[in-house]
């Protein structure tokens, strides 16, 4: 099966990035990836330390347009977050990965089926614009 990534990456992290989505197409329908976030962010973290690479960083930012999560544990993920893909839930926050000032997202579509799978972005060309930036949050 052929996966086209929405922007290049590094010839390695790519190369697992698709195997991770291959193994896991059932996301790209929005049911699938309803509520999966998290899980799925934990998983490819650990399928990218079973491959022997760089795991990343878990990352989550509030979905709501104003104020900042409560959880204190957060600190202020400051990337732009292409809002466009993340709209039509209504729940607090949403998970992905970073790796290398990479965000991967393999759950996006759970807001709709507009969002390239997976959703994948470096954080100095996030495609936004000033209201696209949400209240985002960092995870150690």
């Amino acid at each position: 099966m052929r996966l086209d990534l929405p922007i290049p990456l590094p010839d390695r992290l790519a190369e697992l990035v698709i195997a991770f989505a291959v193994e896991n197409m059932d996301l790209t329908c929005q049911e699938n990836s309803l509520g999966r976030c998290a899980d799925m962010a934990r998983s490819f973290r650990l399928f990218l330390q079973a491959h022997h690479h760089d795991a990343g960083t878990l990352v989550s930012w509030s979905l709501e347009r104003h104020g900042v999560a409560e959880d204190q544990s957060k600190m202020l993920f400051s990337a732009p977050v292409p809002h466009r893909y993340y709209h039509g839930l209504d729940f607090n926050s949403h998970y992905a990965v970073m790796v290398n000032d990479f965000v991967i997202d393999f759950t996006a579509r759970q807001f709709g089926g507009g969002a390239p799978f997976p959703l994948v972005w470096h954080i100095d060309d996030a495609p936004v614009s000033e209201e696209d930036h949400v209240s985002p949050h960092h995870n150690r």
